[in-house]
This record gives structure tokens, sequence and C-alpha cells, in this order.
């Protein structure tokens, strides 16, 4: 896409990886607040009880994390098999998701930050 828009220079080409590692910083940032998001909702009475646990060494929330990965993988691992094991698409559907569930979260936000403010 960027190439039939841009025609194939060194700077799209330096362009791209940018784009590659500034995604790649996104979803780490996913990886390292799925725990803490999960524990917070269990402490609210939101989810069990059991995912708010602590690490007793580390204070991580273990449990949260491990539900999170298990989850992920599991939804992951259902689209593999739904679109006939085909890594490619598998690829392109979940960027699509992770940047989908990416927007909604920062609307959530917004419109959060407005209403406390209102």
């Amino acid at each position: 896409g960027y190439r039939y828009v841009f025609g194939a220079t060194n700077v799209l080409k330096w362009t791209c990886w940018v784009l590659v590692v500034g995604l790649v910083a996104s979803l780490h940032s996913f990886l390292f607040v799925t725990g803490e998001v999960i524990a917070q909702l269990a402490r609210d009475g939101h989810f069990l009880g059991i995912l708010a646990q602590e690490h007793s060494r580390f204070k991580t929330p273990a449990m949260a994390l491990g539900a999170g990965a298990t989850a992920a993988f599991g939804i992951v691992f259902t689209l593999y098999l739904a679109l006939g094991r085909d890594l490619g698409a598998l690829g392109s559907v979940t960027m699509s998701m992770c940047l989908f569930c990416t927007l909604i979260s920062y609307v959530v936000q917004l419109w959060c930050f407005l209403w406390l403010r209102c």
C-alpha cells in the first residue's frame, strides 16, 4: 500500500521500519498492562477474586497475567483453526483486531476523561 502511494524510496523503507518498531512497542505495552487491568478488575469485584492474587516475592499479578496469556493464546489458536491454518491470514486478522481494540480503548479512555471532567 505505501509503495503504491509514495513510491519505492529509501525514506519509505526507513519509515516502515519506524512504524514496525512503534507497533512492536505498542503491542508490548498491551502485554505489560493486561495483568494489571485484570487484577484491578478482580480487586473491584468484576472478575474472580483469585485473579487479584499477587506473587509473594515479585508482587506481580501472576494469576491475572496467566489468565490473560491463556485467553490470548486461546483466541489466536481458535482463529488459526477457523482460518484454515493460514498463517498469513492469521497475522492480518490478529493485527486488525489489535488495532481495532486499541481504537476502542482510546475512545473509552477519552470518554471517561471527559465524563470525569464535566
